[in-house]
């Protein structure tokens, strides 16, 4: 699915070049909130970072296309709720490489941003009560995560950039492990859902 979407994106840059869009590029990070639907919990409890470079190819004065290249953790926990005498926590913490592929549109300094992803997992891990990790098992995690992402960003300078985000898996990334369903892949499954605050630095833009 990754290899797909690389050859998609270059297909996309050829067409591109013929056109003479100008280009600019850049390196963006910045913290994640995640929450995973369909594993019981709720709330976006799970703190994590996101990092990687971006291209940008600008279409006209308003329009342009950025395909970005990040590492993010996603996933979901359990807080502890001492008011309530429960000490526990437990959850999920899932490591992606993720390709999004982003359609923007320019309000003077503000850009509203809309767009797809595909992401390959690289790591998987079940948090339990007594805090050990162990690779999430029965059902397994699917290799791929897909889904969209919509956002806006604002710029402080010509160069630095804030950005809120907002993706939603449109695929289960996992069975939903209910122990009463001796069907397991008959329900719904998990998805990933990610609130991300990131700031980025554009620079070569011509």
């Amino acid at each position: 699915m990754i290899r797909l979407g690389l050859i998609s994106l270059s297909l996309i840059f050829s067409a591109l070049l013929s056109a003479q869009a100008n280009f600019s590029g850049g390196i963006k990070g910045g913290f994640t909130a995640s929450q995973v639907s369909g594993d019981g919990l709720a709330g976006f409890n799970k703190a994590g970072y996101c990092i990687g470079p971006f291209v940008k190819i600008a279409i006209s004065d308003q329009i342009s296309i950025s395909p970005e290249i990040l590492y993010i953790t996603k996933g979901s926990r359990k807080p502890t709720n001492p008011d309530k005498g429960d000490f526990t926590s437990w959850g999920y913490i899932f490591h992606y490489v993720e390709v999004p592929v982003l359609l923007h549109y320019k309000f003077d300094r503000f850009t509203a941003s809309g767009g797809l992803y595909v992401a390959a997992l690289t790591k998987g891990i079940e948090e339990s009560q007594a805090g050990l990790q162990y690779p999430v098992a029965n059902p397994e995690m699917k290799k791929t995560d897909i889904g969209f992402a919509i956002g806006g960003s604002v710029f402080f300078t010509d160069h630095l950039f804030l950005e809120v985000r907002y993706t939603q898996s449109v695929s289960p990334i996992r069975a939903a492990p209910d122990p009463l369903n001796v069907v397991p892949w008959y329900d719904g499954g998990m998805y990933n859902s990610v609130l991300q605050f990131i700031l980025g630095y554009e620079f070569g833009k011509s």
